[in-house]
C-alpha cells in the first residue's frame, strides 16, 4: 500500500517536471517566433526604405509632404520590430494592427476582382497577415508592457 502511494507520488511529481520542461520549451519558443516577426519588420521596413529612395530619385516628389506617409510607416515598422525583438506588447500590437491594416486592403481588392487578375490571392494574402494577430493573441502572457525596474537601494 505504501509503495503504491509513493510510485503514484514519483509519478507525479515526473510528471509535473515534464509539464514545467514542457512549458518552458514553449515559453522559448513563443519568444523566437516574436523575435523572428520583429527581424521581419525591421528587413520589411528597410526594404521599403531602399525602395522609396530608388523611387524619389526616378520620379521626385512634388511636395516634401508627399514623403511623410512613407516615413512615418517606416518608423513604425521599425520601432514595432525593435520592440518584438525585446518581446513587448506595445510592439506586438503595433506589428499586429499594422499586418491587419494592409489585410483589410487585401480583402478589399479580392471582393472587387478585375477581370483577367488573379485577385483571389488577396484572401490568400490576408490570411497570412492575420498571422501576427493570432500568434499575439494566443501568445499574449509571455510579453511584457515594459522592464520590471527592481529597486536596488539597501533600506
Amino acid at each position: 500500500m505504501a509503495s503504491d502511494n509513493v510510485a503514484w507520488l514519483q509519478r507525479f511529481v515526473s510528471s509535473r517536471l515534464d509539464a514545467e520542461k514542457l512549458s518552458m520549451r514553449e515559453e522559448a519558443m513563443t519568444g523566437t517566433i516574436f523575435k523572428i516577426m520583429g527581424g521581419f519588420a525591421i528587413g520589411f521596413a528597410a526594404l521599403l526604405f531602399v525602395g522609396g529612395i530608388l523611387t524619389v530619385m526616378r520620379y521626385p516628389p512634388h511636395s516634401r509632404l508627399e514623403l511623410i506617409r512613407p516615413a512615418a510607416i517606416i518608423a513604425v515598422l521599425i520601432a514595432g520590430g525593435l520592440g518584438l525583438l525585446y518581446l513587448k506588447k506595445w510592439a506586438a500590437l503595433i506589428v499586429s494592427l499594422s499586418a491587419l491594416w494592409v489585410a483589410s486592403w487585401e480583402i478589399r481588392d479580392a471582393l472587387h476582382p478585375t477581370p483577367g487578375d488573379a485577385n483571389w490571392l488577396g484572401f490568400v494574402f490576408a490570411i497570412l497577415l492575420a498571422v501576427p494577430s493570432i500568434l499575439t493573441v494566443v501568445y499574449w502572457r509571455t510579453l511584457v508592457w515594459r522592464d520590471k525596474q527592481t529597486d536596488t537601494r539597501k533600506s
